[in-house]
């Protein structure tokens, strides 16, 4: 199986080089996995790897199929480096049309991505930050202007100040 990884260093890196390579691994898989114990797997390798300056936990990967637009991988990252230099900050925003495969936690690796020929690819985020990818079919949280917390804020932040 293929998984290409984005994340929040990564996509600094890209957007001073928009010749920077995708993060591609292959791994093998056993089909009977399930999406959560998946999701801990790769958390696993990327504590080991040292990738971070602190352990993630797997609530903070997504799994998504990749996005029907982009053909190959070199065209994928030509738009993740363009979205990056458009961007104003480092808390990327990216609008990202694949779909989300980790909905259901006990859902197996075979019932997301039965053929194994599409890459997964993995969004890992940064605890406290916001998810990069952003998807109209998907809620995704925002930071509360006054407590700043970052929680799903539909149709308040929970700490009742702003609505």
């Amino acid at each position: 199986m293929t998984l290409i990884f984005i994340y929040s260093i990564y996509l600094k890196s890209l957007e001073g080089n928009k010749n920077e390579a995708l993060r591609i691994r292959k791994l093998q898989v056993p089909l009977e996995l399930s999406v959560k114990a998946f999701k801990t797997q790769i958390a696993k390798i990327f504590n080991k790897l040292g990738v971070f300056k602190f352990n993630i936990e797997s609530g903070y990967i997504r799994i998504w199929s990749p996005d029907t637009r982009f053909e190959t991988n070199d065209g994928l990252r030509e738009y993740l480096h363009e979205s990056c230099v458009k961007s104003k900050t480092f808390d990327y925003q990216i609008d990202y049309q694949g779909t989300l495969l980790d909905r259901d936690h006990s859902s197996y690796i075979e019932e997301v991505n039965p053929e194994l020929k599409n890459a997964f690819i993995v969004e890992i985020n940064n605890p406290g930050k916001l998810w990069i990818f952003v998807n109209d079919s998907v809620k995704n949280c925002k930071k509360c202007d006054y407590c700043k917390k970052i929680d799903f804020l539909e149709p308040g932040c929970q700490c009742g100040q702003v609505i």
